[in-house]
């Protein structure tokens, strides 16, 4: 009976994670912390590309290109693990700034960032949120300082 062959399998998928996704659950709030706090440097460079009117902000791998209101992650990696793709919509003549969009990670990590971030030059803080693979992360650090 094919059925009785495929409960052994079956069982194994089940006690084990060989089926499937390599995280089903996604990741913890710490290593969605983690995540954001490895990407926040980009985040500021491209604040400072945004508001010089372009730039390109070069990672370990690939680039974050900054061309007028577009914000373009080609390959971009910070550590040579986690590598994002996509691009962000953004307003340099708006006050605040306003960061969105999704981006898309692979390497060490799955799922979307989903970015809602602001950039206040009056205060020089960056705010929001990123939503990395449904888990958010508040940000909130000034642009001239490690996050």
């Amino acid at each position: 009976m094919p059925t009785t062959r495929l409960l052994p399998l079956l069982a194994i998928c089940l006690a084990t994670s060989g089926c499937g996704d390599d995280d089903p659950a996604g990741p913890t709030q710490a290593e969605a912390a983690d995540v954001v706090r490895l990407l926040s440097p980009v985040f500021r460079s491209g604040v400072v590309a945004s508001l010089a009117g372009s730039g390109t902000v070069e990672g370990i791998e690939g680039e974050l290109v900054v061309e007028g209101s577009r914000w373009r992650f080609e390959g971009y990696s910070p550590d040579g693990e986690v590598v994002v793709d996509g691009g962000l919509d953004v307003d340099p003549a708006a006050r605040p700034i306003v960061i969105l969009g999704d981006l898309k990670p692979s390497g060490g990590l799955s799922g979307v960032l989903r970015i809602d971030l602001s950039y206040n030059p009056s205060n020089g803080i960056i705010s929001g949120a990123i939503a990395v693979d449904g888990v958010l992360v508040d940000v909130s650090h000034r642009l001239c300082c490690p996050g």
